[in-house]
């Protein structure tokens, strides 16, 4: 009975190595340059390839957007930096939205509104965004438009109750208990709006990239100190929409895809092939030494800001009590903006316990997924063992789940946008140099 056991298990053995054998490895694709702009110019923030080959750019560097021919070369400027005309860009860089047929949507930041742009790049009317409150998180979260013109964007972290308040943020302290420590939003909400009734659904919760745990303390003068607790391996949820209007959400727990389809249906695919990195205690101890480094910088720059408006209202004779995380004032009371005796309250970043960082590290970026113009979605995941350089090496699964394929970006490129038949658009060059737009194309 043992013998025939072990050769049963001897035959599983050679057929499962035999299948993992059979199983074709993922191709590893090169992007070919075919064209490259001449012009110089600023960091591009979208580019968007329409129906008869020309180009709609967003040119935040230089606050312009443009109009490009197939050759890259800029035939028009369709919103210009000089403020005060009819057709200003305005004074802060804007991404592409790509709405109906070849219409395109950017937005206005000082009305609060989103303009229509159309295929020949004539500036339409003007839409009032879903909610005001959300048009930062709407123009930095990767938003999109379905095939039916909804709007699609990233929330803001929830209040008790499972609101979405006024002044939330994605650092916005939600949960309360007994001893002082507190937590902001594990996850944000994926909304989507309908422009035509104005309703606003949530259609899926992704885990919150920016989690943090929270200790509220005070000194003994009764200034509050926030202590907030970094993880520098947190695991997020992203997202991304297809060009046929289907929301991807990858999940960080385990690199499975679930899919959204713009007619309600949902449908999940396996776990996508990763390369786990398994992290020891001392790579967990490099990564919290680099993210102190940072952490310190930031923390400089937020210290300056609060000495400036502790100065103010020393000037003013009154004590701000109403200042939020961030450095601003106003708003509800929450954690932060309690009316606490003592001033502003003393900021501080801790670092978790080494047994709180994942044993792996979690697979995906935040904000690194990208439909492109083939109903593909591309993953830019934390680690590839494709890099050669350290280019950025993306994954890209099809609709049916699949990985297909992989796409290894030339040194120093950065992806700006896609065209249809495997295009992808590059953008290379530097903030003092200015930039360069390159169209290329998937080598098989």
């Amino acid at each position: 009975m043992r013998i025939t056991i072990c050769r049963a298990s001897c035959v599983l053995c050679a057929l499962l190595a035999h299948d993992l054998r059979a199983q074709p490895a993922v191709p590893v694709r090169t992007l070919t340059t075919l064209a490259a702009s001449t012009d110089t110019l600023g960091l591009v923030i979208g580019v968007r390839q329409l129906k008869n080959g020309q180009l709609l750019v967003s040119d935040g560097g230089h606050r312009r957007l443009l109009m490009l021919d197939p050759t890259l070369r800029t035939t028009s400027v369709v919103l210009d930096s000089a403020p005060g005309k009819v057709n200003s860009y305005g004074s802060r860089a804007t991404p592409i939205l790509a709405y109906l047929g070849d219409s395109s949507l950017i937005f206005d930041f000082a009305a609060q509104t989103m303009v229509l742009i159309g295929p020949s790049g004539a500036v339409g009317r003007a839409m009032a965004v879903p909610n005001p409150r959300d048009l930062q998180t709407m123009a930095g979260s990767l938003a999109g438009i379905d095939d039916r013109g909804r709007f699609v964007y990233r929330g803001l972290s929830r209040k008790r109750g499972g609101k979405v308040g006024a002044n939330a943020s994605p650092l916005m302290v939600v949960n309360d208990n007994t001893n002082g420590t507190q937590s902001n939003a594990d996850s944000v909400p994926l909304l989507r709006v309908d422009f035509q009734s104005r309703q606003v659904d949530t259609i899926a919760d992704l885990k919150n990239f920016f989690s943090r745990r929270i200790q509220l303390d005070s000194t003994p003068e009764g200034r509050p100190i926030i202590r907030s607790y970094n993880n520098p391996a947190p695991l997020s949820d992203e997202w991304a929409m297809l060009s046929d209007g289907t929301i991807a959400m990858v999940r960080g727990h385990d690199y499975h895809v679930d899919w959204l389809a713009s007619d309600g249906r949902i449908s999940s695919t396996g776990k996508t092939p990763f390369d786990w990195k398994r992290l020891t205690d001392d790579d967990k101890r490099r990564m919290i030494d680099s993210a102190r480094v940072r952490d310190s910088l930031e923390t400089e720059t937020r210290l300056s800001i609060q000495r400036a408006a502790e100065a103010r209202a020393k000037a003013a004779g009154r004590v701000s009590n109403a200042s939020t995380a961030s450095g601003r004032g106003g708003g509800e009371p929450n954690a932060f903006t309690s009316n606490r005796p003592g001033g502003l309250p003393i900021m501080q970043t801790k670092y978790v316990a080494l047994s709180e960082m994942p044993d792996y590290l979690p697979p995906v970026r935040n904000g690194a997924l990208r439909g492109d113009a083939d109903d593909n979605l591309w993953i830019l995941p934390t680690t590839s063992a494709q890099s050669q350089r350290g280019e950025l090496v993306y994954d890209v699964v099809n609709r049916k789940g699949e990985l297909f394929e992989r796409v290894r970006i030339p040194l120093g490129r950065v992806i700006a946008g896609f065209g249809q038949g495997g295009i992808v658009y590059l953008t290379s060059g530097s903030i003092k140099g200015g930039f360069h737009l390159e169209r290329a194309k998937i080598a098989k």
